[in-house]
C-alpha cells in the first residue's frame, strides 16, 4: 500500500475513534434528557446510527492483514504474531483497569481521593477474583472494563480467519462470518423478535461480530484500488446512505412493535454502512494529506485503550 493510501486509511482512523468516543461519553445523551427538543432528540439517536468505527477498524485489520500475506508472510507465523501482540495488550490493559474501579468518581465524592485509592488497593485482590468468580465469561472475552472486548474479537476474528485459509476454504469465510454476525444480532438488538434469543452474555465478544468484517478487509485486500478509486468513492456513498437508512428502519420496526429503545449497539445496517466508509478510505487516498488528522490517526489504539479509564475518573 503507497504512502497516500495510508494517509487516508490513518484519517479515516481518527475519525472512526471519534465516533465511538462521542458514543462512550453520551454526547448529546443526556442533554437531550435535560433540555429537550427535537434538534437534541435526533443528535442522540443519530450517534447510533454513524458507530462506523468498530466495522471500520475489523475491515482495516482484514485488509492488512491480507496484505502481509501477499508479501510471502507464512500464515502461521503471521498469525502468532497478531494474536500475540494482541493478546499482550489484553492481558496488560486487563490488570490495569482492575485497579481503577468503574465507580471510582462516585468514591471520591464520599470519601476522598486517598481513601479512595488506599481502600481500593488494599483490597484489589479480592476485587479480582470476586469479578473472575461471578463473571467469568465477561472476563475471558472483555477482561476487566467492557471496550477490552474489542481485543478477543480481534484476536479470534484473525484465528478463524487463518482457520479457513489453512484449510483453504476462504470463499466460505464471508458467509461464516455473517451467520455469526446475524446471530448475534438474534441474541441482541433482535431478542425480542420471536426468533429471537437471550444468550445469558454480551453476544458480540469473541468472533461473533469481529469474523465478518475481517473476512470482507480480507478480500479487499486482493482488489487494487488505485485503479477503481471512482467506482470505490461513488459505491462506498451509496453503501452508507444505505446503511444509515437500513438502520433508520430497522430502529423504526424494533421500536414501534417491540417497543425496544433505539440504543443498540450493532444492527444489520451497519454492514453497508462500515464498508462503505472503508471504501471512502480506499477511494479518497489523499484525504487529509495536509491535515493533522493521519498523524492523530496513528494513535487511535491508544486513544481507544485510555479513553475509558479517562471517563471513568472525570465523568
Amino acid at each position: 500500500m503507497d504512502n497516500s493510501r495510508n494517509i487516508s486509511v490513518d484519517t479515516f482512523k481518527f475519525f472512526s475513534i471519534g465516533t465511538i468516543v462521542i458514543h462512550h461519553t453520551y454526547m448529546f445523551y443526556y442533554s437531550y434528557d435535560r433540555y429537550g427538543g427535537y434538534a437534541l432528540l435526533l443528535l442522540k439517536y443519530f450517534i447510533y446510527a454513524v458507530r462506523f468505527g468498530i466495522p471500520y477498524f475489523f475491515i482495516c485489520a482484514g485488509y492488512f492483514f491480507g496484505k502481509s500475506l501477499q508479501k510471502g508472510r507464512p500464515l502461521g507465523q503471521l498469525t502468532r504474531r497478531y494474536c500475540g501482540r494482541l493478546t499482550q495488550l489484553f492481558v496488560l490493559w486487563t490488570i490495569i483497569y482492575f485497579f481503577i474501579p468503574p465507580s471510582f468518581h462516585d468514591y471520591v465524592i464520599e470519601s476522598g481521593y486517598l481513601r479512595t485509592l488506599y481502600w481500593h488497593f488494599t483490597s484489589i485482590h479480592l476485587h479480582i477474583w470476586d469479578f473472575i468468580r461471578n463473571h467469568f465469561v465477561t472476563f475471558l472475552f472483555a477482561g476487566s472494563r467492557g471496550h477490552l472486548w474489542f481485543f478477543p474479537a480481534y484476536i479470534t476474528g484473525i484465528l478463524v480467519a487463518s482457520l479457513f485459509l489453512l484449510l483453504k476454504k476462504e470463499k466460505y469465510l464471508i458467509a461464516f462470518g455473517l451467520i455469526l454476525y446475524f446471530v448475534s444480532l438474534l441474541g441482541r438488538s433482535y431478542k425480542e423478535l420471536p426468533i429471537g434469543f437471550n444468550p445469558g452474555f454480551e453476544i458480540f465478544y469473541g468472533p461473533f461480530i469481529s469474523t465478518f468484517f475481517i473476512a470482507v478487509g480480507l478480500r479487499f485486500s486482493r482488489i487494487d484500488f488505485s485503479r477503481r478509486r471512482n467506482y470505490a468513492v461513488v459505491l462506498g456513498f451509496i453503501l452508507i446512505f444505505t446503511g444509515l437508512l437500513v438502520q433508520f428502519v430497522e430502529n423504526w420496526f424494533l421500536f414501534k412493535y417491540y417497543k425496544m429503545i433505539p440504543e443498540h449497539a450493532f444492527l444489520a445496517g451497519m454492514i453497508p454502512l462500515g464498508i462503505g466508509v472503508f471504501l471512502l478510505s480506499m477511494g479518497y487516498q489523499n484525504l487529509g494529506k495536509s491535515t493533522i488528522f493521519p498523524y492523530l490517526g496513528r494513535y487511535t489504539l491508544g486513544v481507544f485503550v485510555l479513553h475509558e479509564m479517562f471517563i471513568t475518573i472525570l465523568k
